[in-house]
């Protein structure tokens, strides 16, 4: 959990709404990974949701060029939330 001790809801609550959003990030982010990856925070308190922020703050465009749409708060991140690194980092090759 965080190191800030944040008030949050359930991860099925804070799940993000990724309809209109055309990042790699909102291609690969499902329920269930968000939900893995919810309590965790690294040693600096990143959480996951630090990670994903760009991705809900820019969401792109329909026919723009695709951004990542993540970011690792620090090094600690690409170990600690390496289901979801991975997976975007196959998903921008693939563009």
């Amino acid at each position: 959990m965080s190191l800030f001790n944040l008030k949050r809801g359930s991860p099925e609550e804070e799940f993000p709404t990724l309809k209109y959003n055309y990042t790699c990030m909102a291609r690969i982010l499902t329920p269930e990974l968000y939900a893995r990856q919810f309590n965790r925070a690294t040693q600096s308190g990143v959480i996951f949701d630090d990670v994903i922020r760009p991705g809900l703050e820019e969401p792109g465009e329909l026919h723009g060029p695709v951004s990542v749409g993540c970011v690792a708060g620090d090094g600690q991140s690409y170990i600690l939330f390496c289901d979801f690194f991975d997976r975007s980092w196959y998903c921008s090759v693939a563009l």
